[in-house]
C-alpha cells in the first residue's frame, strides 16, 4: 500500500500539481472581483510539460519563457458547486511600465470577467468598455484577433494590444494548466479506490487467516 502510495505521489509530481499555501486578503479581494458569488477559494499550482509548451507558443506564435512553465490557478467554490478558475496576467505599456490584472474564467472554460487592478494611469484599457469585450471568450485563437474580434481602444491601440495578448496567453496557459490538473486528480483518485480495494482484499485475507 505504501508503494502504491509513493506511485501516485510520483505521478503527480510529474505532472506538476501542487497545492499551495493560504491566500492573502489582498488577493481574496482581488479574485472576489471576477467571482464575487465565490465562498473559497484554493490555489494551486501546475508545471506544463516541454511539449504543452511548445504547443502553446505555436497556437500564440510567440516564444515562451521559463515563467510561462509554472502556471497558478485559483478555484473558485461557490456555495454548492465549483465556480471556475482565476489566473493572474502581467503586461506592459508602451512606456515600459507594468500592467497586471486577474481573469475569471468558468467551468466550460470561457472568460467570465476581467478586472486590472494595478495600472495607476488613466488608460481605458482598465474600463469595463475595453475589458467586457473579453466577457465569453476561449482559448480558441480564432477569438483573438484585433481589430475584428477584439476592438482595440482608439489612440491607444498599443496598450490595448499589450492588453489583449496578455489576457490572451494567460487564457491559454490556464485551460492548458485546467487539462494537465485534471489528468492528475483522475490519476490520485484511481490510485485510491485501487488503494481501498487493496486495503480491504488485504483485511479480507487475514480475516481467512484467523479462522
Amino acid at each position: 500500500m505504501k508503494k502504491a502510495g509513493l506511485i501516485i505521489a510520483t505521478m503527480m509530481m510529474s505532472l506538476g500539481v501542487v497545492r499551495a499555501h493560504e491566500l492573502t486578503p489582498q488577493q481574496k479581494t482581488q479574485l472576489k472581483s471576477v467571482f464575487p458569488e465565490a465562498t473559497s477559494f484554493s490555489e494551486k499550482h501546475v508545471k506544463l510539460t516541454d511539449s504543452q509548451i511548445a504547443l502553446l507558443a505555436k497556437k500564440l506564435q510567440s516564444k515562451l519563457g521559463p515563467k510561462d512553465r509554472n502556471v497558478t490557478l485559483y478555484m473558485a467554490q461557490g456555495a454548492s458547486e465549483s465556480l471556475g478558475n482565476a489566473i493572474y496576467f502581467p503586461a506592459k505599456d508602451e512606456d515600459g511600465d507594468p500592467i497586471q490584472g486577474v481573469i475569471g474564467l468558468g467551468m466550460d472554460g470561457k472568460v467570465k470577467k476581467v478586472m486590472i487592478f494595478s495600472h495607476h494611469k488613466d488608460y481605458s484599457v482598465a474600463q469595463e468598455t475595453f475589458l467586457g469585450q473579453f466577457g465569453g471568450k476561449t482559448a480558441n485563437p480564432e477569438d483573438w484577433h484585433a481589430g475584428h474580434t477584439v476592438t482595440l481602444v482608439q489612440g491607444q491601440e498599443s496598450n490595448s494590444t499589450a492588453a489583449m495578448k496578455a489576457i490572451k496567453k494567460a487564457v491559454m496557459l490556464a485551460e492548458m494548466a485546467k487539462s494537465s490538473a485534471g489528468k492528475a486528480e483522475k490519476i490520485q483518485e484511481s490510485g485510491s479506490k485501487e488503494m481501498h480495494e487493496k486495503s480491504g482484499h488485504h483485511d479480507h485475507h487475514e480475516h481467512e487467516e484467523t479462522k
